[in-house]
């Protein structure tokens, strides 16, 4: 599967309060139609742990939100939420999936990086 990323100026609020209102961006069509199949939520004790989400925008599959809940962080939850969405996009025939991160999320941009990811620049 192709993938690429492009930087992204938008900062996102990585409080449980901006994981939420990013998921409702999504779930509502911000970033394009939501794409239940490709898209997966890690529960621990009933909480959302994590989760990776996707939309097609203009015409691509795009990796709109992954979020990971602290008490989580640095298990491999947010790589194998992205494999599955990787994988399940694969079995619908996408051969490319996008995404946007920051310059300076240093941690993203290592796993989107080990998974395969490389920058992308228009022109």
């Amino acid at each position: 599967m192709g993938r690429e990323n492009e930087e992204c100026g938008r900062r996102h609020d990585e409080s449980p309060r901006g994981a939420e209102a990013e998921t409702r961006l999504t779930f509502t069509g911000y970033h394009g139609p939501f794409q239940p199949a490709a898209s997966f939520v890690a529960e621990d004790e009933g909480r959302a742990a994590g989760a990776s989400l996707v939309t097609v925008w203009q015409e691509v599959p795009l990796l709109a939100f992954v979020f990971t809940a602290p008490s989580h962080a640095g298990r491999g939850l947010g790589r194998r939420l992205v494999e599955a969405s990787m994988r399940a996009l694969g079995e619908r025939g996408h051969g490319l999936l996008s995404l946007a991160v920051t310059e300076d999320d240093v941690r993203a941009r290592r796993l989107y990086e080990s998974l395969g990811f490389a920058p992308h620049q228009d022109g």
